[in-house]
């Protein structure tokens, strides 16, 4: 990721110093260059160390002839307190927004990793209901089956209880009946008898 110095300095609103607008041609002359080491800065690589490359046709230690870079009213710009602020400020902004977006992808991640179990668990809670709402109709079903047995078998019991109760009480009438007959045959003889004992006497 490479920064003109040049351009950023045309983009901002400068003030023109006590050299006047020749500076500013100066500066766009010499082209600095501030750039990162290495690879190209994107979203997920921060700004490495920050150095100058100056033109390859020029001196690093001559500029302009006979001005040396301590006297290179270029550097005066760029280390002027207005324009250092606002390069820092420049600077800033980039890599501000540069961690904001970072940061915001790291949480968006996080938050994409706490869906995704919540999910799971969502759908494991799912399939245990389901499951035991299975487990449950099957029980449901058995103990039903198994109650309808026990009711069928205490039905049978409760109508071979009534057959034997009926059974019962028929013999008890004939038993009635039967007492009834001798007591009438026994009465009957007692009179014969006193009957007789009358007439023989």
């Amino acid at each position: 990721m490479k920064f003109s110095l040049a351009g950023v300095l045309s983009s901002l609103p400068l003030a023109i110093d006590d050299e006047g607008p020749s500076s500013l041609m100066q500066a766009k002359r010499t082209k600095i260059v501030i750039k990162t080491k290495g690879k190209v800065c994107d979203k997920n690589t921060l700004m490495e160390d920050v150095h100058i490359d100056f033109p390859r046709d020029t001196d690093p230690m001559q500029i302009d002839g006979d001005q040396t870079i301590e006297d290179s009213p270029v550097l005066d710009l760029f280390f002027s307190s207005a324009h250092a602020k606002r390069d820092v400020e420049v600077m800033r902004s980039c890599i501000f927004s540069h961690m904001s977006e970072v940061l915001s992808n790291r949480r968006i991640e996080h938050n994409k990793k706490v869906l995704t179990i919540y999910n799971r668990k969502i759908l494991t809670i799912q399939d245990y209901l389901v499951r035991a709402s299975q487990r449950l109709v099957t029980n449901l079903k058995v103990v039903k089956d198994e109650k309808s047995k026990k009711v069928n078998h205490l039905e049978n019991k409760i109508s071979s209880l009534k057959k034997s109760c009926e059974a019962s009480e028929a013999r008890v009438k004939e038993q009635e009946k039967k007492i009834d007959n001798l007591r009438s045959t026994l009465a009957c003889t007692h009179h014969n008898a006193v009957e007789t004992y009358k007439a023989s006497s």
